[in-house]
């Protein structure tokens, strides 16, 4: 039962922590990041290496759990075994889906223009493409019992955080010193790596302690990233594109990661003589 407190409590402080650093994070936008020539002001230098220094502390945070956890076991957690991984998981499949209808209605000409390198014309057609499979994935594992049916459809969320990770990196508008975007590559780093677990865990029908850590960073890195770019987008302070809502995505993978640390914590085993052997 320790354990499975040690669990709640790294649980519960990732989410705080990945609050406290997106609210820091909001506040440095509003106040040094000029929008007009997309980049921050001399002074924001300081309370963004402050920022950066916070994120790299909180991950180093999340990845000591595996040493608490390393030897727990986990029962075989169906996708759609509860209701909180059910509605997250429909959830995040539907928000794939609408983000590549909204993006063909509103950015059909950024989406299929080429005026740009054709890497990058290619990559974000394949990252939009990604986006239906994805959601198609989602939505069946919250509906689908049977882990081998829908296992082959898991690789359709890795292949998307990829493309579009490969696609971000080589976007021409893109100033790669600006700090949001290198925000944006860890963050989607961290959610193609949980993307890859997730994908094991549909093969497998298994969960590892090693997921439930890289779950942890992930939810870190995307309430830190995608909360910022939400909460002054709505406000209209951000502009809204065809980036952006690409990388709305996020905004539906943090319940779904919520999901998945909440299924563990209630799918560990206490540890017996026979789960140590």
């Amino acid at each position: 039962m320790l354990r499975k407190k040690v669990m709640i409590f790294y649980f519960i402080s990732s989410l705080l922590i990945g609050i406290a650093i997106a609210a820091g994070r909001t506040a440095i936008i509003y106040q040094h990041y000029e929008f007009y020539h997309n980049e921050y002001m001399q002074d924001a230098k300081e309370p963004l290496q402050m920022l950066g220094y916070a994120l790299i502390i909180a991950m180093i945070f999340a990845a000591s759990a595996f040493f608490f956890i390393r030897k727990e076991k986990f029962s075989e957690v169906a996708a759609s075994g509860s209701q909180v991984s059910i509605f997250a998981s429909a959830l995040l499949g539907f928000v794939f889906i609408a983000l590549g209808i909204l993006i063909l209605v509103y950015y059909r000409d950024a989406l299929f223009s080429k005026n740009s390198s054709s890497a990058f014309f290619v990559f974000q057609i394949v990252s939009y493409v990604l986006l239906f499979f994805s959601g198609f994935y989602f939505i069946i594992n919250a509906a689908v019992q049977t882990p081998k049916r829908k296992a082959i459809f898991s690789f359709f969320p890795t292949l998307w955080a990829l493309a579009f990770l490969i696609t971000s990196y080589i976007n021409p508008i893109y100033n790669y010193t600006d700090s949001n975007h290198n925000f944006g590559y860890v963050s989607f780093s961290a959610l193609l790596i949980f993307f890859l677990f997730e994908t094991k865990a549909a093969v497998t029908g298994k969960s590892t302690p090693i997921r439930f850590v890289l779950s942890l960073i992930a939810l870190i890195t995307s309430v830190s990233y995608i909360l910022p770019i939400f909460i002054l987008t709505a406000f209209w302070e951000y502009p809204l594109s065809i980036q952006v809502l690409f990388e709305a995505v996020e905004c539906g993978a943090v319940f779904y990661i919520f999901s998945v640390l909440y299924s563990m914590i209630k799918a560990w085993k206490p540890q017996t003589k026979e789960n140590e052997t």
